[in-house]
């Protein structure tokens, strides 16, 4: 017997062929796509966790600083003596700055708005630009006498060389600021709300503690842009970005 050659059934055959492929295909394709949402998702939040608690981290440590610079000090809770217990604490405060990149600067103040601040420039040129400091600078030191209405500056290489002086009037009076009032009434660490520092109108947080006996208040800045330097240690892609709001990291 011949058997006719049926070449519909060859033709249907491949089709069912083709469309089992492509579904197969597209089931494999959609498990790959899954699979790579959940990897990126997982990745991302990864990298979320890494990043806030390195900024945990480090606010932690700030606010340690913080607590223990401002019961520190020989003198310290003696009105009579407490500036100058301060002016004693300013080397130790310069090492602090040199310790943490991301301090900007360390400051006592005091109610009749007596201030010394130390200022980690680290030669940077927009810094100084906006200190009128001389090139070079790593190191500025400012003291304000409350009732002499002046400030005087003195800015300072690595070895702690002077490079420069002066003296100006001034209208700061730290008692008035935020990050005094808030740690004087609440007589613990504050931490400030972001706020634009008179030094360089760059934006930054600042940690507060009132001394003993409440001779003075001790802050301590944080520039925000400081931060970059916790992001650029991560194993972030070139397209990344990171937001951080109210505690959450985007």
């Amino acid at each position: 017997m011949r058997i006719k050659f049926q070449h519909w059934i060859v033709s249907a055959s491949i089709l069912l062929i083709l469309l089992l492929t492509a579904v197969f295909m597209a089931l494999v394709f959609g498990q790959f796509q899954g699979l790579a949402v959940s990897s990126a998702e997982e990745k991302f939040n990864l990298i979320a966790d890494k990043v806030f608690l390195q900024l945990e981290e480090s606010l932690q440590t700030e606010k340690r600083f913080v607590e223990i610079m401002s019961t520190s000090g020989v003198g310290l809770a003696n009105p009579a003596t407490a500036f100058e217990g301060a002016q004693n604490l300013l080397p130790v405060v310069s090492r602090a700055l040199r310790a943490m990149p991301i301090r900007f600067s360390a400051y006592f103040g005091f109610p009749n708005d007596d201030f010394l601040q130390v200022i980690a420039v680290r030669a940077n040129p927009a810094i100084e630009a906006e200190l009128y400091a001389p090139p070079g600078t790593f190191e500025a030191y400012l003291t304000i006498h409350g009732d002499l209405r002046t400030e005087s500056w003195s800015f300072r290489d690595h070895e702690g060389r002077v490079l420069g002086e002066r003296t100006t009037p001034t209208i700061y009076r730290p008692s008035q600021r935020v990050w005094y009032t808030q740690a004087r009434n609440a007589n613990a660490v504050q931490l400030s709300a972001p706020y634009i520092f008179v030094e360089t109108a760059s934006h930054g947080l600042t940690f507060s503690a009132p001394t003993p006996n409440g001779t003075a208040v001790f802050g301590s800045d944080i520039m925000l842009t400081a931060f970059n330097e916790i992001l650029n240690r991560l194993n972030l892609s070139p397209n990344a970005t990171v937001l951080v709001t109210d505690g959450v990291v985007a």
